[in-house]
């Protein structure tokens, strides 16, 4: 401590108390060990201080990565059921149109069977005409 200090406190001392100490006084020297033991308390406090400020960080650090981590681990499995969703509305959706294609080829296989007995009755109508008429002809002949 300077001596300017001390002699502010001792000063301050004969203002208050009215008694004149010395810088040789023992009291001054309890202050002087005083303010050594607050100056080692302080450096001590501080550097507890940033030790816990460093865990503090290295804390944050580990729940900023867990964070990330599980952020990821969500969203995957939220690709994932996405993903299976997409896949399930498309194989029903293929059903669907499977189904709807199976009933036009049906009623589009009916139709054409439709037509062909209709085509071969005209066919055999034709033919019968073609007879009678043959017949008709023959029988003027």
């Amino acid at each position: 401590m300077n001596d300017d200090k001390m002699k502010e406190i001792i000063q301050e001392v004969v203002a208050k108390h009215g008694i004149l100490i010395g810088l040789d006084d023992p009291i001054m020297v309890l202050h002087t060990i005083n303010e050594m033991l607050l100056r080692d308390s302080a450096a001590n406090q501080m550097e507890l201080l940033n030790k816990f400020k460093e865990e503090l960080e290295n804390i944050s650090h580990r729940l900023n990565e867990d964070a990330k981590e599980k952020a990821g681990r969500i969203l995957g499995a939220a690709l994932t059921a996405s993903q299976e969703t997409m896949a399930k509305n498309m194989r029903e959706g293929a059903e669907v149109v499977a189904g709807i294609l199976r009933l036009e080829f049906k009623a589009v296989l009916t139709t054409i069977r439709t037509t062909k007995r209709i085509a071969i009755m005209n066919i055999v109508a034709a033919s019968i005409t073609i007879l009678a008429a043959a017949m008709v002809l023959w029988g003027t002949i």
